[in-house]
């Protein structure tokens, strides 16, 4: 979604809006995208980023972005959800 209150991605403003809203840390989520500009926005956002193999754009394109993780089914985001995330579980 979009607000007029708030710029657009790759800027993290709304990243950072609903981290609050949640009361969540950036330890505690990932950034799931198909395009360089959603892992542009985990990065400004200092998120990890989830890049998926299935979306709109070549796969490349994420890792020249810097993308943190890259998925080719949605179980392995579940998988990462379970063995990253554990981590900063207290």
């Amino acid at each position: 979604g979009e607000r007029k209150d708030l710029p657009r991605k790759p800027n993290a403003a709304m990243v950072h809006f609903i981290l609050d809203k949640m009361d969540l840390g950036t330890d505690e989520c990932l950034f799931i995208g198909d395009s360089d500009v959603d892992v542009k926005t985990a990065n400004n956002a200092g998120l990890k980023s989830v890049g998926v193999e299935w979306g709109f754009r070549p796969i490349q394109e994420l890792i020249d972005a810097n993308v943190t993780y890259t998925v080719s089914h949605p179980k392995e985001i579940l998988d990462l959800l379970e063995n990253d995330l554990a981590k900063n579980v207290v």
